[in-house]
């Protein structure tokens, strides 16, 4: 059976967005996407207000239209998200639709459904992580998904997989993260780069060995793979100098513990850094 990817959608522009990279991976890897939404009869919790049965229903036959507009939509297209010429592979998208609460029913779908590889979710908000369009943050979808996330920033353009950044440092779960992205990037076709973070210079050597090891052990991997060394003082700001010089289409990290992902974009150390807004990340989790 194929993999599928999942992509939660509440019809706006930024989930569309989403979708759009969800299409071209799904078109470069063989895979299929389900299209998942979901019809909550709550409109707010804090105040107990839901809708009448008359305006549920009413949201139920739109979101049923709406659905199937957008999948008919993509279904065929393209890795540059145009309409696929004669002999490319199309992308198969199944149409979902769960009721209830959001978060549950797409952690219920993740849980159920062993096939489906990754989870692609749309972001709301420039220049730090707000809440998704699904309702919940996603720092919450990060430490509850079972599998690996693809968040797509709301100001990002699809454009290729031409350069993917893996941040790494050193972790022991760096070997095989190295491993799974170097896979993508040969499927993609696209260049790998191995980012370090320094935070001190007098760690420089040390972890100057450190890359070099690394380095060593990746020597006949079939992917392009460099091994780059900053110094910052902190990985958000390293990333950010390194976006200053080298493009990045997709950024790539290893959720190692709980609270990582709140503290890589934390909203009073984040301010307006460049790639909280622009490049998809990549988070990886083994499931």
């Amino acid at each position: 059976m194929p993999a599928y990817l999942l992509v939660p959608t509440d019809f706006s522009e930024y989930a569309e967005r989403a979708l759009a990279y969800a299409v071209s991976l799904s078109q470069l890897l063989g895979s299929h996407i389900i299209l998942h939404h979901n019809v909550e009869k709550v409109i707010s919790s804090a105040n107990n207000a839901y809708l009448s049965d008359k305006l549920y229903h009413e949201k139920e036959a739109e979101a049923a239209q709406k659905i199937q507009e957008l999948a008919a939509k993509y279904s065929g297209f393209a890795h540059q998200t145009e309409p696929s010429s004669e002999g490319q592979s199309v992308v198969e998208i199944e149409p979902s639709i769960t009721y209830g609460n959001t978060e549950e029913r797409v952690i219920e779908i993740l849980k159920n459904n062993a096939d489906i590889t990754l989870l692609v979710m749309g972001t709301k908000g420039k220049g730090a992580v707000e809440r998704i369009f699904m309702g919940s943050t996603t720092a919450d979808m990060v430490e509850k998904a079972p599998i690996s996330i693809l968040v797509v920033p709301e100001a990002a353009r699809f454009e290729g997989w031409e350069n993917i950044v893996y941040a790494g440092d050193f972790a022991q779960a760096d070997p095989k993260g190295v491993e799974i992205v170097s896979f993508l990037a040969q499927k993609l076709n696209a260049k790998l780069t191995y980012l370090h973070v320094s935070p001190d210079e007098e760690n420089i050597l040390a972890d100057a060995q450190k890359l070099d090891a690394l380095e060593t052990q990746f020597t006949f991997t079939p992917a392009q793979l460099d091994f780059v060394l900053i110094t910052e003082k902190s990985l958000r700001a390293g990333i950010d100098e390194y976006l200053e010089h080298q493009p990045i289409d997709i950024l790539v990290m290893y959720r190692k513990q709980r609270g990582f992902f709140e503290n890589i974009w934390h909203r009073s150390r984040t301010k307006e850094m460049t790639f909280h807004s622009q490049v998809p990340i990549l988070i990886l989790k083994q499931k």
